[in-house]
């Protein structure tokens, strides 16, 4: 990986931890795929649907951040995306089988998917955006390898 395509992810010489990217303060926009404007317009599943691994990365390069990393929260799906893709990295699975194996198997939770099935949807709780708009209940940008299914 070119290091120095990622300069932009330091601000007054702070760069972004992990703990930054887990507490949402990392200064990282709210995402990558989209923005404000693509989400008042409904156009926020239609970017995210066509949302891989490398656009991604090369999104990540781009963006200013918009605090010095640790000082302001500000929620980000950029960031804890960048936390999924570097668990898939470092642990060599998808995020998927790192989460049962390292969670959700050893807490007893049957009933975690990463994937909608037909069966039980009477169960799911159907969110919202920040508009108040109902949100499907997956799009492929729910999990790191977004792009791979």
């Amino acid at each position: 990986m070119e290091t120095n395509k990622y300069e932009n992810l330091a601000l007054s010489g702070k760069y972004i931890t992990l703990r930054h990217l887990a507490t949402h303060t990392s200064g990282l926009p709210k995402d990558l795929a989209y923005s404000d404007d693509d989400a008042k317009k409904g156009l926020m599943i239609e970017r995210m649907s066509n949302y891989s691994k490398d656009k991604f990365f090369n999104a990540l390069g781009k963006p200013d951040l918009l605090s010095v990393s640790g000082e302001q929260y500000q929620y980000s799906n950029a960031g804890t995306k960048l936390v999924a893709y570097i668990l898939e990295f470092v642990y060599d699975k998808t995020f998927e089988s790192f989460i049962s194996e390292a969670i959700t198997s050893k807490s007893g939770e049957e009933n975690t998917k990463f994937q909608r099935i037909d069966r039980g949807l009477d169960d799911v709780v159907v969110g919202t955006n920040q508009f108040g708009a109902q949100m499907p209940l997956l799009s492929p940008y729910s999990w790191a390898e977004g792009d791979e299914h």
